[in-house]
């Protein structure tokens, strides 16, 4: 809720700098849970919840704020939101891409979790950047940050294919069905042809 107020409710820039540092504390903190501590599945997701929670907070920071009154925040504060916003998303993709933990229930709930946090971390990526395009003025660490977490987010789509393709595979040999096309597919897909596909991509 906190992060959600209106940079419009401030005199000027200075109180709303003061307000976002400090703030950005706050955020700071609950994303240091991640990686989860040792001690067992309870406590892995209570380290997620409140994760998920510092992911909310600094995209609903960054939508409400807008892009101009970001920008105008002093250098120091902007660089550590966009570290912050660059750090959280990283971790979340290098989640996506752990082999599968055990079928329980915790798990399952820190895995729905981090793929919350994924999504509203990407949603401030997109708000970020369409705000500063519009205003032609994007820092050059900004445009850095941003195309570090594409290419991490293209490469575990490939990663997730790659997956899906061998596993798909697995279920037809089983079946003693694997047909050639598929075969390829999961060929292609298990050389790890990244960097291709990414000039693809780009």
């Amino acid at each position: 809720m906190l992060s959600s107020v209106s940079r419009r409710v401030f005199d000027d820039d200075a109180n709303y700098a003061t307000y976002a540092a400090t703030l950005l504390g706050g955020i700071a903190e609950l994303l240091a849970t991640a990686p989860a501590a040792v001690g067992g599945p309870a406590r892995a997701v209570r380290g997620e919840a409140a994760f998920r929670d510092g992911c909310v907070a600094l995209q609903r920071l960054i939508v409400c704020a807008g892009a101009e009154a970001l920008l105008a925040l002093p250098n120091t504060t902007l660089e550590g939101a966009v570290r912050l916003l660059h750090a959280s998303t990283m971790h979340t993709v290098s989640c996506a891409m752990q082999p599968p933990a055990a079928a329980a229930e915790e798990e399952t709930d820190a895995a729905a979790l981090l793929a919350e946090a994924h999504d509203v971390l990407l949603d401030g990526w997109v708000s970020l950047l369409h705000g500063t395009g519009t205003l032609r003025r994007r820092p050059p660490a900004l445009d850095d940050a941003a195309y570090h977490v594409y290419e991490a987010c293209v490469r575990a789509k490939l990663h997730a294919s790659a997956q899906a393709a061998a596993l798909c595979a697995e279920e037809e040999v089983d079946d003693g069905a694997e047909d050639a096309d598929t075969e390829r597919e999961r060929d292609r897909l298990s050389r790890g042809r990244e960097s291709e596909l990414l000039l693809d991509a780009t």
